[in-house]
């Protein structure tokens, strides 16, 4: 006691040649391409604010909407590549407004943002329209995930459920 302790760390010298640049992240995977024009349908304000941030911290270009007729409006004057899109939504829920996108012409994906777990099992509108169902509360890097994936980039993740077509 009172004397201390001495440590001593040798590591090897590493040459210029041998240093590497650090992997890079999905969110510089999802920057490093065009921008990507994504149509974000949400009522709540700032939820709809912290998505449209993180889709710019991706490198979109985001265009908002604060509900499905709002939505179907806007995509009159623009070609979206990417639609996400809140599921609990007032007069018009996410699933709806799919199938109202589907039925406007609209072939972008479409990534559905919910917090309702029992969504796969409801019967009231079929969930086919959708290309991914992204679980609220999710992170930049799980957003960055699932859009890398619905544009042909991939998968990987625990908080995307797969979906399939049928027919």
């Amino acid at each position: 006691p009172g004397q201390g302790t001495e440590v001593s760390l040798l590591l090897p010298w590493a040459s210029e040649d041998t240093k590497r640049a650090p992997a890079p992240t999905d969110a510089d995977r999802a920057r490093s391409g065009p921008a990507i024009c994504v149509l974000l349908v949400d009522d709540d304000p700032e939820v709809r604010q912290v998505t449209a941030d993180m889709l710019h911290n991706l490198g979109c270009i985001v265009v908002e909407a604060a509900g499905g007729a709002e939505a179907l409006r806007l995509i009159q004057g623009t070609a979206p590549d990417l639609l996400v899109l809140d599921y609990a939504m007032p007069d018009m829920n996410g699933l709806r407004l799919a199938h109202a996108m589907r039925d406007a012409g609209v072939s972008a994906p479409v990534l559905l943002a919910t917090g309702y777990a029992e969504l796969e099992r409801s019967g009231d509108m079929t969930t086919a329209v959708l290309d991914a169902i992204l679980r609220k509360p999710f992170t930049l890097r799980e957003l960055a995930v699932v859009i890398n994936r619905l544009l042909n980039q991939p998968p990987e993740g625990s908080n995307v459920v797969e979906l399939r077509r049928l027919g």
